[in-house]
């Protein structure tokens, strides 16, 4: 059964990129090689903050849509555990 990840990270000038994928760790290698978004090029290196695990690309996708809805500091407090996320 195939394992689908949404994910924060913490770029190198404070900001936050979220994105998804089936593969946390190759996926932060290409960022931080300059070959992921091109908005965490020029902003490496960059680190992963926030993971969240999901049985299914469609709940994972729908996540990441409601978590790039988030404000910076929301996204603070998600990182730090706090209950600043949106339902």
């Amino acid at each position: 059964m195939a394992v689908y990840y949404v994910y924060l990270l913490l770029c190198a000038d404070g900001s936050y990129y979220c994105g998804s994928t089936n593969d946390p760790e190759k996926r932060l290698q290409a960022h931080n090689a300059g070959r992921g978004a091109k908005y965490t090029r020029g902003r490496g290196p960059c680190t992963i903050a926030y993971l969240e695990e999901f049985s299914s690309k469609s709940e994972a996708m729908s996540r990441e849509w409601h978590l790039k809805k988030l404000t910076h500091r929301e996204r603070e407090m998600l990182v730090n555990g706090s209950s600043g996320s949106r339902k």
